[in-house]
C-alpha cells in the first residue's frame, strides 16, 4: 500500500483482516455450493446485484437465487483457485 496514502487514512490491519476473513469464507461457501453460508456476511435488508445483473433484496431473495445457482449454472465451479 501506498505509504502516504496509509498515513493520510491510517490503516486498521485488523479492520482489513476481519475483511479478508468474510471474503475467504465467501469463497470457501461459493466453492462448497453452499448459499446460506455465502450470504450469512450480509444484513436482512441488503441490497445485491449478482453477476449477471439480477437484483436481489434481502436475505430470502438472496439465499434462493445463490442456491438455484449452486445446484445448477455454477456447480462445481471453483472460485478464487
Amino acid at each position: 500500500m501506498n505509504s502516504k496514502l496509509t498515513q493520510a487514512h491510517g490503516s486498521n490491519s485488523t479492520d482489513e483482516k476481519a475483511i479478508r476473513t468474510i471474503h475467504h469464507r465467501m469463497m470457501e461457501a461459493w466453492n462448497a455450493g453452499d448459499a446460506a453460508a455465502f450470504i450469512e456476511p450480509f444484513r436482512d435488508d441488503a441490497d445485491f446485484v449478482a453477476f449477471e445483473g439480477t437484483n436481489l433484496k434481502g436475505r430470502a431473495e438472496m439465499l434462493s437465487f445463490h442456491q438455484r445457482i449452486f445446484d445448477t449454472v455454477v456447480k462445481g465451479v471453483a472460485y478464487g483457485r
